[in-house]
């Protein structure tokens, strides 16, 4: 029922939207009264409770939408995980964030209690691999919390999508083919391998693409 709305497509959230809305608000004149539009960014903490802790006047449900929630501070992200301990039928909370760092402990507590849509995770594991190539320790220990949070599929998905998007064009084609190769590798050896765990079959494919991509540039 609760929403977090990953990545910059808005198709995708008013899509979200309506049928939450549709669901819940028979006419337009519903939603103004027990729906909230709230932008993340310097938020006041009792503008945040009153919208989440108001009884809906009208609907079943009150929904609270939460723009920019990448940047929600602590007191208001423990306060949003509260509302969302107590499950209570009242309110309906879409957080909306063109990515959700899950390193961050809290963040990563309450994505798990959320309906995730979206590719904006995508964008922070992007960047981690990029890291790979100038901070190979950093990076590796980095890796350790997304395979910590994440199956390892979802993980290879994201290198392999970094490869594709990131890496294609900056290298020379038989190095670009060769990452192709290592990546296919290791998804066959997640489904198959027993000698290795998913996650060190992740780290040793980081690995091999870092070492292609770095002889390209010497």
């Amino acid at each position: 029922m609760h929403q977090l709305i990953l990545g910059t497509d808005t198709t995708l959230r008013d899509k979200i939207l309506h049928e939450i809305q549709s669901r819940f608000f028979k006419t337009s004149d519903i939603v103004k009264l027990d729906f909230s539009r709230l932008d993340a960014k310097e938020l006041d903490f009792n503008d945040l409770k009153t919208a989440l802790l108001t009884v809906p006047i009208v609907a079943w449900r009150r929904v609270v939408l939460i723009s920019g929630a990448d940047k929600l501070d602590d007191r208001n992200l423990e306060l949003i995980e509260h509302v969302l301990d107590q499950k209570t039928d009242g309110c309906v909370i879409i957080l909306e964030a063109p990515a959700w760092d899950r390193r961050h402990a809290l963040r990563k507590r309450i994505a798990g209690k959320l309906k995730v849509s979206g590719d904006g995770d995508k964008k922070i594991i992007f960047d981690l691999f990029n890291a790979v190539l100038s901070d190979r320790a950093g990076f590796l220990l980095e890796l350790q919390t997304f395979l910590a949070d994440d199956v390892a599929e979802n993980v290879l998905g994201a290198l392999r999508w970094w490869w594709c998007v990131k890496v294609k064009g900056t290298i020379p084609a038989d190095n670009y083919k060769k990452g192709l190769l290592v990546i296919q590798e290791a998804d066959e050896r997640i489904k198959l391998s027993k000698l290795l765990t998913r996650e060190q079959i992740i780290e040793v494919a980081s690995i091999k693409l870092s070492e292609l991509a770095r002889r390209s540039k010497v």
